[in-house]
C-alpha cells in the first residue's frame, strides 16, 4: 500500500472513529451517516483550559459544545445543576432554539470541546426539517432521562424525609419521658 493510500485509509478511519464518539450525544444519535459527517466538518476544536467559562449565562448562542476530553460544570445562577464528563453536549436548548444560554458552562480541568457553530444548525435546520425533528427526538429523549432520573433522586429524598422525621419524633418523645421522670424525681 503507498504511504498515500495508508493516509487516506488512517483519515478515514479516525473519521469514522469520531463521527462514532459524537454519536454517543443524545443530539446526534438519530443522524444518518451524511448528516454526522456534516457535524464533523463543522465542528471547531476548542482547547480547554481549567476554569476556562465556554459560554456565560445569558450569552447569545454561539453553537453546541460537545465534550471530548476533560470535564464541566453547568451552573445556573452560580450553583452547579450537573457535571458533564466525555463524550456530551452543552447547549443543546439553545441550540435548538437559537434564545440565549440560560446557564453557564465552565472547563473543570484541562480538555478539547468541539463547537458546532449555531450559523450551522440555522441553515441545516432551515434546509431539512428530518434533521431538526431528529435532533430534537434525540435531546428530548436525553432530557426525559434526566428528568426520570431526578424524579426518582427526589423519591429517594423524600423516604428518607419520612425516615428522618419518625426518627425526630422518637427521639422527642423519648426526650420527654426523659424530662418527666426527672421532674417526678426532682
Amino acid at each position: 500500500m503507498t504511504d498515500t493510500n495508508q493516509s487516506s485509509v488512517t483519515a478515514k478511519a479516525r473519521e469514522k472513529a469520531l463521527i462514532g464518539r459524537l454519536q454517543q450525544v443524545a443530539a446526534f444519535a438519530k443522524l444518518s451517516t451524511k448528516h454526522m459527517q456534516v457535524m464533523r466538518k463543522a465542528a471547531k476544536p476548542v482547547p480547554l483550559k481549567e476554569g476556562q467559562t465556554l459560554f456565560a449565562q445569558g450569552d447569545e448562542a454561539a453553537g453546541l459544545f460537545v465534550l471530548m476530553k476533560g470535564a464541566i460544570s453547568v451552573r445556573r445562577d452560580g450553583v452547579e445543576v450537573s457535571a458533564v464528563d466525555p463524550v456530551a453536549a452543552v447547549g443543546e436548548r439553545s441550540m435548538l432554539t437559537g434564545d440565549p444560554y440560560d446557564e453557564e458552562a465552565v472547563s473543570t480541568t484541562a480538555g478539547l470541546a468541539l463547537l458546532i457553530p449555531q450559523a450551522v444548525f440555522v441553515v441545516l435546520f432551515d434546509r431539512e426539517q428530518e434533521l431538526f425533528n431528529r435532533m430534537s427526538r434525540g435531546i428530548i429523549e436525553d432530557l426525559c432521562e434526566e428528568l426520570n432520573r431526578a424524579n426518582l433522586d427526589q423519591s429517594q429524598l423524600a423516604t428518607r424525609r419520612a425516615e428522618l422525621s419518625k426518627l425526630m419524633e422518637e427521639a422527642e418523645h423519648e426526650l420527654n419521658d426523659a424530662r418527666m421522670i426527672h421532674s417526678m424525681r426532682g
